[in-house]
């Protein structure tokens, strides 16, 4: 039988009061977007203070940190949790494929593991891959410290769901965290074809994931996605109930991946497509697949897209970087960190449901060493209530409609629109970054421009942008 998010938001509740001591009755008002910050880097590169943090609904963070918010007797995650008990906070863990041998990275014991279920052992005591040509332990090219495992062999997984959960919550200092991020977790190997025999340069393949000499593709997602549903079943089998969000990705190739993730027996609470609607990979503000990635997140019911939104190579410090025109990028000229911003957050409001539940925005121009909450975020800015219906797209330009007014986003690259009419004829403020403290300084139009992969926001006469006009939670 399946998880439901609502049970998970009771478990999470339980132990939060279990664990937390007393926690404050003051609860944030209605979130309008669902928001997520990811933190990696050490206590030493960290800027965000508690109260920043904490207006975030998801953390997904790494081990370092569990002390840099603490309070007296609380760890970090209860501290944050006292601001906003409603905060989801997951721990970074590597996922079952690839083992990290670094010191930060390890669970269980790794020199057991190698002389008892190493390489060198028939397969039904083998846990870690074997290479094809040499027979020896592989790593990842691109992180040298990682072996590649068996996931063919079930006790390995039952091993590794057990001995992350005593890592985090057998040792006492994850208290108040809800579960694992896992990185590399999809239904494809991470860097196939690209393994060495390990602390070597020697290229070599994982014997158990070939066939005919060949990648077998249809066994590798077969496998992945087995070993997603057995962990998440082994969480669900403890006391604390561990959610996890695996790094799964891929979504603008294989959205048929995340719909089998989603109808899964035990589909994971959510999972992260890194490259989102706005993305660094090819340098600057990029978007691509606009229709696959929103189509796929919205039809998304058991599993909650974690949508990362990113850009790289803007200049300057901090905040600065979206005040900076991006020149590598395929956002058109002068899109500036604003610009990607708000194109990234009306498109995810295209896909996001009405109960809020398939789907967190992620928005960095700083890597995942430092995130900002903006203003963009607090419904006292930006808040349109509920969505009436689902999104429209009129030459190639997609609308929403929500009480207070549209999102609308220029998806079509190279099409910039003029003269686009305000739905139903009437009139309303065009919105952006630039007038969202003070949106009555934008006058009321009956039409307007949208050069592409830009997003703004129409505003109805008489209505609010933020939440006063709209219920609070």
């Amino acid at each position: 039988m399946k998880t439901t998010r609502i049970g998970w938001r009771l478990a999470r509740l339980s132990l939060l009061l279990m664990t937390a001591g007393t926690v404050s009755a003051e609860r944030v008002p209605d979130k309008f977007i669902p928001t997520a910050a990811l933190k990696y880097g050490t206590a030493s590169t960290t800027r965000i203070k508690a109260d920043e943090l904490a207006k975030f609904d998801l953390l997904m963070v790494s081990e370092f940190h569990d002390r840099v918010w603490a309070e007296g007797d609380l760890s970090s995650w209860q501290a944050l949790k006292r601001r906003n008990p409603d905060m989801v906070v997951l721990v970074y863990q590597s996922g079952p494929i690839l083992y990290n041998t670094a010191p930060w990275g390890r669970y269980g014991d790794w020199d057991w593991m190698l002389a008892n279920h190493g390489p060198d052992q028939p397969l039904p005591q083998r846990w870690i891959s074997r290479g094809e040509k040499s027979g020896k332990t592989l790593a990842g090219i691109a992180y040298p410290g990682t072996r590649v495992m068996n996931l063919a062999n079930t006790d390995w997984l039952q091993y590794y769901w057990q001995s992350v959960h005593k890592h985090w919550w057998g040792s006492g200092r994850n208290v108040g965290a809800d579960g694992v991020f896992a990185d590399n977790w999809h239904y494809t190997l991470p860097y196939q074809g690209r393994y060495t025999i390990a602390d070597t340069k020697t290229p070599d393949r994982p014997e158990e994931y070939l066939a005919n000499g060949e990648y077998d593709q249809a066994r590798c997602t077969e496998l992945l996605a087995a070993s997603i549903n057995a962990v998440v079943a082994g969480f669900n089998s403890t006391p604390e109930r561990p959610l996890l969000c695996p790094n799964f990705g891929y979504m603008e190739k294989h959205p048929e991946w995340w719909e089998a993730l989603d109808s899964s027996a035990h589909p994971p609470f959510a999972a992260m497509q890194e490259a989102g609607l706005v993305q660094r990979y090819g340098g600057g503000l990029r978007s691509f697949q606009w229709d696959t990635k929103v189509e796929t997140m919205r039809r998304m019911k058991n599993v909650a897209v974690v949508m990362a939104c990113h850009g790289d190579g803007l200049a300057g410090q901090g905040l600065e970087r979206l005040d900076a025109v991006d020149t590598k990028g395929n956002l058109g000229p002068g899109a500036t960190g604003w610009d990607g911003l708000w194109f990234a957050l009306t498109s995810f409001l295209m896909a996001l449901n009405e109960e809020k539940t398939n789907g967190y925005l992620l928005f960095t121009l700083w890597n995942y060493a430092d995130p900002y909450w903006l203003d963009e975020f607090d419904p006292t800015f930006l808040h349109l209530g509920r969505p009436l219906g689902d999104y429209q797209v009129r030459d190639g330009v997609a609308f929403r409609e929500y009480e207070d007014g549209w999102v609308v986003a220029n998806k079509t690259y190279g099409q910039n629109r003029t003269n686009l009419a305000v739905p139903g004829g009437g009139q309303a403020r065009v919105i952006s970054h630039a007038c969202l403290k003070n949106p009555e300084a934008a006058p009321l139009v009956s039409s307007f421009d949208l050069p592409y992969y830009r997003g703004v926001v129409l505003l109805k006469p008489g209505r609010q942008l933020g939440n006063s006009d709209n219920p609070r939670g």
